[in-house]
């Protein structure tokens, strides 16, 4: 194995935007998500549509919900009813409450 030598040094800092607003996500934000999903759904002539999540695969599970599984994988179930279920894991569990909004 070839031994490599680690040198420490100093970084810049990294540019942080404190002038850009932060995105809220209230219940009006995520009621419109799920239209948008719904009327999606709708004119792709969809019933159910199953989003799947884990760490690195996340963003849309979070579009939907405000919630990223960080620890095992998900599953959103979308139903063309309004319907939504979210299948988590036990690692999962304790923070689903903490989620941005209702699922359905």
């Amino acid at each position: 194995m070839q031994k490599k030598e680690i040198c420490l040094k100093q970084v810049q800092e990294p540019i942080i935007f404190p002038n850009i607003a932060p995105t809220f996500l209230t219940d009006d934000t995520m009621n419109m998500r799920k239209t948008k999903l719904l009327d999606r759904m709708k004119a792709e002539n969809f019933d159910v549509l199953v989003i799947y999540a884990d760490k690195e695969h996340g963003s849309n599970f979070e579009y939907l919900t405000g919630f990223i599984p960080r620890f095992e994988e998900g599953l959103l179930v979308a139903e063309s009813s309004g319907k939504c279920t979210a299948i988590l894991g036990n690692e999962n569990l304790k923070l689903a409450p903490f989620r941005a909004h209702e699922l359905s």
